[in-house]
């Protein structure tokens, strides 16, 4: 359902409706500079606009000031202050606002194993683990595949640790879901050091469709993608790929880019084109506390992964490139929407799927893997029937609450719980806000800058 906006008259008999317009502008825009242009930004609209100087002017005065009334304003005139309100109504008015529930869960991540045999640098599997690594049972595993039919799950994918450290239990799900007539999609994700021609032959009988974790060219992922002896991986994860390739079953590769990476994306990146499948690309995240904050990407550093790849983004909504970097794509995809999609959780990605641990206990995902976010385990009898009442009660402790709800890019970005605290109340607060804020200002002034030039835009840009 889109808001209700008022429309303000130009004369000075309309104090009351610009007074409505001008609550309606406060409650959405965020006003800023980026790119040497003025942007206003719709916390709730989701509208981009390009303002003028007098525009940003006036809308500061709205959001800042409180309006009209506010003592010293810096418009000369009333019809010039109402001229400004309804230009921006109207241009808000065009977008559409979608609030989505929850949805039923339609692919389950299959932990089949948290043990691994790299131990990369920046792994927040590793840095957390509160005990020995564990693999999935048969009878976990089993029950994995009666609880995916129970619930009508139509997508499985294995995860870990290294997945491959417990082929059998890939195997078993596998056999187990053919056995009963079983139509399931198939993904895994993994570090590639273990692929072998067996293997491959397998994963291919079965359908699955995998990805590969890589950072880059050999100098830079074997700064952080180690074995526990400090030794690089590359050539492994390389000599993995061909087989991959080799039987048609490499679907992605995903590139962790760390503060300990040179900052030339260009360059790595181009080393992963050469595969001809979607990359994604995504930052090291968390707080400054974390064990590996010496990983973590922000500030300036996060400002050029912007410059490098919101353009490579556009190149290739162009179709002039074969690599398509997920990830800032879906922060352009949102940013020129002519829906602003809000959602009420801190992350999207809990909506449609869970990730069963390899104890069977289901999560909303591997980095809420604690009790207070569990939604039961596969092996409970009735799991099943419980299954949504139980989800609701544990997503209910992932909503969003007041502290996020007021950002300006609340409804912009997902943010990952790695990077939130509680407050006293029991509220999320998002650590660094302002820092965060800073650069997604600076990648939304990019994105502005590329839709221009290309001649794109959602219906409220210009």
């Amino acid at each position: 359902m889109n808001p209700s906006y008022p429309t303000p008259d130009s004369g000075r008999r309309s104090g009351e409706t610009l007074r409505r317009c001008e609550t309606a502008i406060r409650e959405d825009l965020h006003v800023f500079q980026a790119a040497g242009r003025w942007l206003a930004y719709g916390r709730v609209s989701g509208a981009l606009m390009d303002i003028t100087p007098s525009e940003a002017a006036v809308l500061r005065q709205v959001i800042e000031d409180g309006g009209h009334d506010a003592v010293g304003p810096r418009t000369a005139s009333l019809d010039a202050y109402a001229t400004t309100l309804r230009r921006t109504i109207e241009r808000i008015s065009r977008q559409k606002v979608s609030r989505e529930g929850l949805g039923p869960v339609r692919a389950f991540l299959v932990l089949v194993t948290d043990a691994c045999n790299l131990a990369c640098t920046y792994c927040y599997c590793h840095f957390g683990r509160r005990g020995p690594a564990a693999h999935m049972s048969e009878e976990t595993a089993e029950s994995v595949v009666l609880a995916a039919r129970d619930l009508g799950i139509g997508r499985l994918v294995f995860f870990g640790g290294e997945p491959l450290l417990n082929f059998s239990a890939v195997r078993g799900i596998t056999a187990r879901a053919a056995s009963l007539g079983l139509k399931l999609e198939y993904g895994m994700t993994t570090n590639a050091t273990l692929v072998t021609e067996d293997m491959a032959q397998d994963l291919r009988r079965w359908g699955v469709r995998v990805s590969v974790s890589i950072d880059g060219p050999p100098e830079v992922h074997n700064l952080t993608r180690v074995y526990p002896g400090g030794a690089g991986s590359y050539d492994d994860v390389l000599r993995g790929i061909e087989i991959l390739m080799k039987h048609d079953l490499l679907a992605l590769v995903e590139v962790t880019h760390s503060a300990r990476h040179p900052a030339d994306l260009g360059r790595i990146l181009g080393h992963m084109e050469t595969l001809g499948v979607p990359v994604t690309c995504t930052c090291v995240d968390g707080l400054p506390c974390a064990p590996y904050a010496g990983e973590i990407v922000g500030g300036e550093r996060i400002k050029r992964y912007y410059d490098e790849l919101v353009p490579k983004v556009f190149e290739d909504l162009a179709g002039a490139g074969e690599c398509s970097v997920s990830g800032v794509a879906e922060l352009v995809a949102a940013v020129l929407s002519p829906v602003s999609v809000h959602r009420p959780h801190i992350c999207g990605g809990v909506a449609g799927r869970a990730a069963i641990a390899p104890d069977g206990r289901v999560y909303p995902c591997p980095e809420t893997m604690e009790e207070g976010y569990s939604f039961g385990s596969v092996r409970d009898p009735g799991f099943a029937e419980a299954f949504e009442e139980r989800r609701k009660t544990a997503l209910s402790r992932l909503s969003k609450g007041p502290a996020l709800e007021r950002l300006w890019f609340a409804n912009l970005v997902d943010t990952c719980i790695v990077r939130l605290t509680r407050d006293d109340v029991g509220n999320f607060v998002l650590r660094q806000a302002e820092e965060i804020s800073d650069c997604l200002e600076h990648a939304v002034g990019l994105i502005a800058v590329q839709a221009e030039r290309a001649g794109l835009g959602p219906a409220a840009f210009g």
